[in-house]
């Protein structure tokens, strides 16, 4: 359980910098102002997480060992898909030239 914790703070934490970085700093996924659908995806998922984080943090709940490791799954795989939409994935309007900022 404390690992889940662990790697879903980090999750939020990392949605929270990507949002940050591309609503006001240099981050931007090569889409134009297709990129603002980026940005609400990317808050949405963060309220989805912290409601996620809050019912388990205030109700105690211990979850299966199954859908621990699948809500971890997830967690990662859009963290690693994230990054790719910045990176190797970015849209046409701005493609990538191999730095991030």
């Amino acid at each position: 359980m404390k690992t889940h914790n662990t790697i879903l703070t980090i999750t939020i934490l990392y949605f929270v910098l990507i949002a940050y970085l591309s609503g006001f700093g240099p981050l931007s996924f090569g889409a134009g102002l297709g990129g603002l659908m980026y940005l609400f995806l990317i808050i949405l998922w963060i309220i989805v997480l912290g409601i996620y984080f809050l019912i388990i943090r205030l109700k105690n709940i211990v979850l299966k060992p199954i859908v621990s490791r699948l809500m971890i799954a997830v967690m990662i795989g859009s963290c690693i898909y994230l990054t790719l939409e910045y990176t190797y994935l970015r849209d046409g309007l701005y493609p990538w030239n191999g730095s991030i900022f």
